[in-house]
């Protein structure tokens, strides 16, 4: 899978090329993510518009991304599908992940830092 990445300032724009967060996306998705850390490109914003859905493998995924930034920087998802917002209301996730509706929101909690 590939992650499209836009450095805009103070933040990174980065935007999943698959409709899917499934098994099949979620080695991709880890590897990306490393890639960004070691680039020091942790306030990062996920823009899952497109992605329909996010299996277990794609949560363990999304988790080791906000395990991966929230130290240091910040992970912010917006425009995430219903389907996929109500998987993390049932999984109680999105008690740990900063959600906005639009990228603009998005911009502003992920430039906030740790703990907005």
């Amino acid at each position: 899978m590939e992650l499209q990445t836009e450095h805009l300032g103070d933040y990174t724009l980065a935007r999943p090329q698959t409709t899917r967060l499934d098994a099949a996306a979620a080695s991709g998705l880890r590897n990306a993510t490393a890639d960004l850390a070691n680039q020091n490109h942790v306030r990062v914003v996920l823009d899952l518009a497109g992605v329909e859905l996010v299996d277990s493998s794609g949560l363990g995924a999304l988790i080791h991304m906000h395990k991966t930034f929230e130290p240091v920087g910040r992970l912010v998802l917006c425009h995430v599908d219903p389907k996929v917002t109500q998987l993390f209301k049932v999984t109680r996730l999105q008690r740990i992940f900063a959600i906005a509706g639009t990228l603009e929101e998005a911009a502003k909690l992920v430039k906030g830092g740790v703990g907005s």
